[in-house]
Formats: structure tokens, sequence, C-alpha cells
């Protein structure tokens, strides 16, 4: 949710791509193009503390399971070859290679599974990848990024792509003031408050 990353991006990185070997997290990965969708190289950057968080609790509990250790207490107690998302069983997801109408394609199904799973827990409606990096998009522009900056964020080369991810469909004008007027509100008392 806060790296731009496609899962299977997500389902090619390393341990260490994200933990230094004194076990400190790393904020800003270097996604090789091997791993990247695109094959061009990019930062992922992990600033969100929610994400710091949620990557070292995930890693204590690696360790505690003996899932992909290492030899040594070097980048956290992890083998640091290991892939850094392990499925339930712990082991890495299956990466295949599929053959079909669109050419080859890379898949990781596993991996698409745990994060369909992730954006139905979170009980955000409508959440899946494609929404996800519209709305990471959507807030970098917010913040003054170029469309290159997104485009390299995202990994994404087509300007046009990145327009389109920006454009936000136009709502009914008359729809807007139905959600806002009146919405979840107490009915006022009108005996007590001045009219508007």
């Amino acid at each position: 949710l806060t790296t731009g990353a496609k899962p299977l991006e997500l389902a090619r990185l390393r341990v260490q791509d994200v933990i230094a070997p004194s076990g400190a997290m790393r904020s800003e990965i270097g996604l090789s193009a091997g791993s990247s969708i695109n094959g061009v190289a990019r930062p992922l950057f992990i600033k969100s503390q929610v994400t710091v968080d949620a990557i070292v609790a995930y890693v204590r509990y690696r360790v505690a399971n003996g899932h992909g250790v290492g030899p040594t207490t070097r980048f956290a107690g992890l083998d640091p070859q290991s892939p850094l998302l392990l499925n339930h069983d712990g082991q890495a997801y299956a990466i295949v290679e599929s053959t079909g109408h669109g050419g080859k394609r890379t898949l990781c199904r596993g991996i698409l599974d745990a994060c369909r799973r992730v954006f139905r827990l979170s009980g955000i409606e409508g959440l899946c990848a494609a929404t996800m990096r519209r709305t990471l998009a959507c807030r970098l522009s917010d913040r003054g990024a170029t469309i290159e900056q997104i485009g390299a964020a995202l990994g994404i080369k087509d300007r046009k792509a990145i327009r389109e991810l920006l454009d936000v469909p136009q709502i009914e004008f008359t729809w807007l003031f139905d959600e806002i007027v009146g919405a979840h509100r107490k009915p006022r008392n009108m005996s007590t408050e001045k009219s508007s």
C-alpha cells in the first residue's frame, strides 16, 4: 500500500534487499531490473512507520517459526538470499512462466491470492492492486510529484498511462450534494439554532 510495488515485484524481493547485514531496515530499496515488471530498475521507499512495523513483526514471526533463517544473526537472523515474503507454509511463492494470447507472462498466483486476502481484510471497499497504485499516484501528484517521478515510482514508462492513473472520473454534481447535505447527521433543533 505504501511502496507502489506490484505483487510479482513483492514476490521477487529478497531479504537482503530490505534488511541490511546489521539487521536494520532499509528505507530505500533498489528494485533491480530483473525484479521489476517492466525490466527497469527503480527505487522502492519504505518510509511509512506502519510498513516498517509490519515488516519487523513479520521478520520476528519468521525467525520464531524457523522460516528461511540464516546461520548467523546477520540480516535479522534470516537467510539474505531468501525471499522476503513467504507463503503460510514458510516456502517461497512459486513464480511461473505462462504463455497465452498476449505472449509470455510471468505469474505468481500465490502472492496475488495473498494480496487479495489482505485487501479484503482491510475493510476498504474496492481496494485492489490497481486502485492502490492509482491512490499512490494521486497522492504523489498532490505532493507535487512530476509525471516522470510518478512513473519512476510505479515503474511505468508510458506518460499516457500515468495520466490515466491520475484522471479522476467526473461525478454527477447533484450526487455530490446528495452525499454531503444531511448525510449521517443528526437532525438539528430548529428552535434553538439560527436559520441559514
